[in-house]
C-alpha cells in the first residue's frame, strides 16, 4: 500500500513498517532579465532563470561562482558583460546581459546599466565580464568604465559595489585590488 501524504511515503509490506521522505533538490534562482519598450517606455522583461545555490553575495568568491557555474562566462568565445543587482543586504534581485562584444572589446554604456537598474529597482550592484584569453589583467578601458560607473552611480545614489573581470580559474576584483593596496600604504 502506497499512500502520499505532505510529501512523504509510507509503505507496508509484511506487517514492518518503512517510512520514506521525498527529498527535494533545494536551488535558489536567479532571474536573467532585458528591457523592452512598450508604448515607447522601457519596461522588464524577464528571459531566463538560473539556477544557483547563492542567495545572498557576501563575498567576491560567490561572484565568481555565480558566473562561472551560472553564467558560464569562463567559457565564452567573446566578452561578455552582465550586471548583477542587489539590495542592501546582497540579496540578488537579478541580472542583465548588457554587452556581447568581440574576442578583445565589448561596449559598456552607463546609461543603459543604470536605466535597467533603476526599472528593476536596485540600489547597487556589481559589474562582471569575461575575458577569453582566459587572462584576467584589467584593460585601461575596465578600469576608466569602472571609475565612470563609481562616479554616475554616486550621482543616481546606485552603488557600484565591485568590478570583476572572469577567467577560467581565477577572477580579478577591483575592490580587492584596491584594499590590497591601501593595505599596503
Amino acid at each position: 500500500l502506497v499512500n502520499g501524504n505532505k510529501g512523504r511515503i509510507r509503505a507496508y509490506r509484511n506487517s514492518v513498517r518503512w517510512e520514506c521522505k521525498t527529498v527535494r533538490e533545494r536551488k535558489e534562482t536567479m532571474q536573467l532579465y532585458d528591457t523592452q519598450l512598450e508604448n515607447g517606455f522601457p519596461v522588464l522583461v524577464r528571459e531566463q532563470e538560473i539556477k544557483t545555490e547563492i542567495k545572498t553575495i557576501d563575498n567576491q568568491e560567490h561572484i565568481y561562482r555565480l558566473c562561472k557555474d551560472g553564467l558560464q562566462m569562463h567559457k565564452r568565445t567573446e566578452e561578455y558583460a552582465y550586471i548583477i543587482a542587489v539590495n542592501t543586504k546582497g540579496r540578488i534581485l537579478g541580472a542583465f546581459e548588457i554587452s556581447h562584444g568581440t574576442v578583445n572589446t565589448t561596449i559598456i554604456n552607463p546609461r543603459e546599466i543604470f536605466v535597467k537598474l533603476l526599472l528593476l529597482g536596485s540600489v547597487c550592484f556589481f559589474l562582471v565580464h569575461n575575458h577569453p584569453s582566459q587572462i584576467v589583467l584589467p584593460s585601461y578601458e575596465d578600469a576608466c568604465i569602472t571609475k565612470r560607473l563609481q562616479e554616475a552611480g554616486k550621482i543616481v545614489g546606485i552603488e557600484l559595489l565591485d568590478h570583476l573581470i572572469i577567467g577560467e580559474d581565477e577572477y580579478y576584483s577591483f575592490k580587492e585590488e584596491e584594499e590590497k593596496q591601501k593595505g599596503e600604504e
